[in-house]
């Protein structure tokens, strides 16, 4: 009898392992997936500012127009918006992260790593900082065209870059 509860018990113990070792594969696999879509959406949206402002941001005296760099500027707000949901998705998955780690790692009565780097220990944290640094610089530049839109900055003037 004693061996049915002992084997009942690694079953358990295994089934346990497992459903935490899914658990921490499917976070990751999250904050990788998150990561991709982000730099993709980044560099759709600075794709689609240079387009606008290369194809409609400079008139035929090379003055550079308020109406599209202010238009320009709307997505480059909503970019650094979105920037500013990933640092915050991020935080939240690097929480899950730990609090999964910590339940396998009590599971198996694993003592965790230490790393003795203080600021930079896990991954999580410093995509965040990524992140932060983008919408922060986002946020400035978007600031920045709305200012040229509304009139709070001298006319810019591009000389023509035409090939000879």
């Amino acid at each position: 009898m004693p061996e049915n509860r002992e084997d009942e018990e690694k079953k358990l113990l295994a089934l346990r392992v497992e459903f935490w070792t899914k658990r921490l594969d499917h976070t990751l696999a999250h904050t990788d997936a998150s990561n991709r879509h982000i730099y993709l959406v980044d560099g759709a949206v600075i794709a689609l500012v240079y387009f606008a402002m290369q194809a409609f941001g400079v008139d035929r005296d090379g003055v550079l127009s308020r109406r599209v760099v202010g238009i320009t500027g709307i997505p480059t707000l909503l970019l650094a918006v979105l920037n500013c949901l990933h640092v915050l998705l991020l935080c939240s998955q690097g929480t899950w992260y730990s609090k999964i780690d910590g339940r396998l790692r009590a599971l198996l009565i694993q003592d965790p790593v230490r790393n003795e780097r203080q600021w930079y220990r896990r991954t999580h944290p410093i995509y965040a900082a990524i992140h932060i640094v983008i919408t922060g610089f986002l946020l400035l530049m978007a600031v920045a065209m709305f200012g040229y839109a509304w009139g709070y900055f001298a006319i810019i003037t591009v000389q023509n870059q035409s090939p000879r």
